[in-house]
Order: structure tokens, then C-alpha cells, then sequence
């Protein structure tokens, strides 16, 4: 009997009940004979059933309302009357929002609070026609968000990407694939694709104002890197800017923080402050560029970056990279 209440004590409404309402009654009035007061004798039972009648409570809300949650789920009922649920394998708490990624879907949910970001991205990918065709197959359609859709729930904002099975976040692969320290020769490419990255975004004339290690996500097999986040701080170059992150805000360069108008140099400052904050083995050439202040011109930056690579690595080499996902998504205890 003791083992019962401590179930009881300890659980969520999704670990004692099924997603169904007989089971959610039934089991209620099986437990509640069991720990009763009035049956159960033993100094925690009164407790005990109060939490059973507030998960009970809980667990009918969530079923009525399609916000039912388990451990490794998440379901939202949605304001068209379908329902959108996800078997996601991992989760992080952002800024301004949060996202569950699974194997072939990414979702963001913003509170209603930070609506305009929500909307702001929408805009962005809503206007956004790639101006040349061999950059939109080779870059455009690896570098941004492709298959979008957006739902609202209740007073949530819901953005879903589409990605293939091989792409899995920055952070967690330096934290639990590399255990928070970066090879150098793995960085080396990284950093070619951001740099990549940014040449690219600033042709077409925006400023992501949001690059960062939780805004990135890597196809491992083509080593490739996605900027899916951070899009809500967007806007066109020589805009002004809506917002960015504190860790951001506090590199971007003194004429663009007096101005608050988006340029260049915040993605490429803030994409040197990812890198140099991170531990890696590399040659000090790729820490001397992480370092270096940053050129007004992205080709010349690009330039700067290739002479680093070269001094540190001399010839380019594709460096395997073939993490399991239970190394990049390890299994919570």
C-alpha cells in the first residue's frame, strides 16, 4: 500500500492515466478505494487523495482541451478543431519561446505575449523570393526553413518546419555528442557554413539578428547547417530592428545599437561570439579569426576566414561525421 501512495505522490496525470475518459474515471475509482482516508490508515493518505482527485482533475482538462502531455509527447488542440501532436525527442526553452524537434519535425511555440515575433516571422518567409536560381537549390533551400505551417491554440503561436531525419540541433550535439568540447576540424566546417551562411543572407539583403548555437541545426551526412530559429528578430537591411538576444545585443557594434537599425555585422559578430565561446582543440589561426574585428564587406570576411582555415589546416578535407541518435539525444533518466 505505501508503494500506491508514493505513485500517486510522485506521478503526473499522463503516468497514472490513459489518454481516454473511461480510463481516467475507472482507474480514479480504483485508487481512490485503495487510499481513501477513511480505508487507508497510513498518515499520507489523506494527501494522497487529494492529488488523486487533482489529477484526475488535470487529466480530464487536458483530454477536453487537446492539450494532454506525456513524457516524450506534446499535443496541442487547435483553434481549426484538429488536434497537433508530436513524439518529439528533445526540447529547449529559448528567449522568447520554446521548440520540440522529432525526427522529421521541428515546432516553436511563442505565448501570446510575444505574438509580433511570431507574426514577424511569418513575414519574412510570406516575401522572401530567393533573387538567384543556383544560390536558391545550393544554399536557400538548406540554409531556410522550407515547409512551414503555422496554427494558433488558444493563446499560443505555433510554427512547424519539416526537416530530414539526418539534422539534429547545435547544442545538442556539441553538448552530448562532443560533450561540450568542439574538434577543431569539426568547427573548421561549421564555421564555413555559417560564414557561408551569412555571405548569402546578406546578398539577399536581410539581417537575421538571432544567429546563435540554439537557432542552428546540422545535417551531419552533408555537414550542412540550417538557421530554422532566430527569424523572429529579422528584418531587411537598413531596417529597423524589432529585437535580438541578450547574449546578441551585447556584441552588436556601437553605430548599430545607437542606430537599432539591422546590419551585417550583428550576424557576424554574434556568430564569432558563438564560436569563440565555445571549447574546442583548433589552431590558433581560427581563434585569432573568432577574435578579429569584423569587415564591413561579407566577401572580405569570407576572405579573412579562408587564409584562417588555410593557415590552420591547409588542405580542405571532409571530416566524417556519424553520431547515433542516442548520442545526440541521450535518454532522460
Amino acid at each position: 500500500m505505501p508503494e500506491i501512495l508514493n505513485k500517486i505522490l510522485t506521478c503526473t496525470y499522463s503516468e497514472l492515466f490513459r489518454r481516454s475518459k473511461d480510463d481516467i474515471e475507472a482507474k480514479y475509482r480504483a485508487y481512490a478505494k485503495k487510499v481513501h482516508p477513511d480505508v487507508n490508515k497510513n498518515p499520507k493518505a489523506e494527501e494522497a487523495f487529494r492529488r488523486l482527485t487533482e489529477l484526475k482533475d488535470e487529466a480530464l482538462k487536458a483530454l477536453a482541451d487537446g492539450s494532454w502531455h506525456e513524457k516524450g509527447v506534446i499535443s496541442f488542440k487547435l483553434d481549426n478543431g484538429s488536434t497537433l501532436r508530436i513524439r518529439y525527442k528533445y526540447h529547449r526553452v529559448l528567449d522568447i519561446c520554446e521548440y520540440y524537434i522529432s525526427k522529421t519535425r521541428l515546432i516553436y511555440i511563442f505565448d501570446g505575449a510575444y505574438k509580433k515575433f511570431y507574426e514577424n516571422f511569418r513575414h519574412i518567409f510570406a516575401s522572401w523570393k530567393c533573387s538567384d536560381v543556383k544560390m536558391k537549390k545550393e544554399i536557400f533551400d538548406v540554409v531556410i526553413p522550407q515547409d512551414i505551417h503555422y496554427y494558433t491554440s488558444g493563446d499560443k503561436y505555433i510554427i512547424s518546419i519539416q526537416k530530414t531525419e539526418d539534422v539534429y540541433p547545435l547544442r545538442a550535439l556539441i553538448d552530448n555528442y562532443w560533450h561540450g568540447k568542439v574538434p577543431g576540424r569539426h568547427l573548421a566546417w561549421i564555421t564555413s557554413r555559417l560564414m557561408q551562411n551569412i555571405t548569402f543572407i546578406n546578398h539577399e539583403g536581410y539581417t537575421v539578428n538571432g544567429i546563435d548555437i540554439d537557432n542552428c541545426f546540422v545535417s551531419c551526412k552533408y555537414h550542412a547547417i540550417s538557421i530554422y530559429g532566430g527569424w523572429w528578430f529579422a528584418t531587411k537591411e537598413g531596417e529597423p530592428m524589432i529585437g535580438t538576444t541578450s547574449g546578441i545585443y551585447a556584441v552588436i557594434p556601437p553605430k548599430v545599437k545607437a542606430d537599432k537599425v539591422s546590419n551585417y555585422l550583428t550576424d557576424i559578430e554574434s556568430v564569432k561570439l558563438m564560436l569563440r565561446s565555445l571549447d574546442t582543440d583548433c589552431p590558433k589561426a581560427m581563434t585569432d579569426f573568432y577574435m578579429s574585428g569584423s569587415s564591413e564587406n561579407p566577401i572580405e570576411e569570407w576572405e579573412k576566414w579562408d587564409e584562417a582555415l588555410k593557415a590552420a589546416y591547409g588542405e580542405r578535407k571532409f571530416i566524417k561525421l556519424e553520431p547515433k541518435e542516442n548520442e545526440i539525444y541521450p535518454k532522460e533518466e
